[in-house]
């Protein structure tokens, strides 16, 4: 998925009749800083599940097979899934 599809997702979701939000809100994609604040959920480790890179094959998508369901791997302290790997970035 690149970003254009992504954003082009994002501003279909805005139209009135697929939006969900109050009308002064709108879909987006969260920058850099707004990820990194979500992914680490008030944690102060490496990852959210801590220091050890190793138990990322726990929580994330590898190896390139495509998308994958969603929470089918461990959520973070703030009820979040798959904020590693799933859909490459482009």
């Amino acid at each position: 998925m690149t970003y254009d599809e992504a954003m082009e997702f994002a501003g279909r979701k805005n139209l009135p009749a697929f939006s969900r939000l109050p009308s002064n809100c709108v879909y987006t994609l969260p920058s850099e800083a707004l990820w990194e604040y979500a992914c680490r959920a008030g944690t102060t480790t490496d990852y959210y599940f801590g220091n050890d890179g190793s138990g990322l094959k726990n929580h994330a998508w590898t190896g390139g097979k495509g998308p994958h369901e969603v929470a089918l791997k461990p959520a973070n302290p703030w009820g979040f899934y798959d904020l590693y790997g799933n859909i490459g970035e482009i």
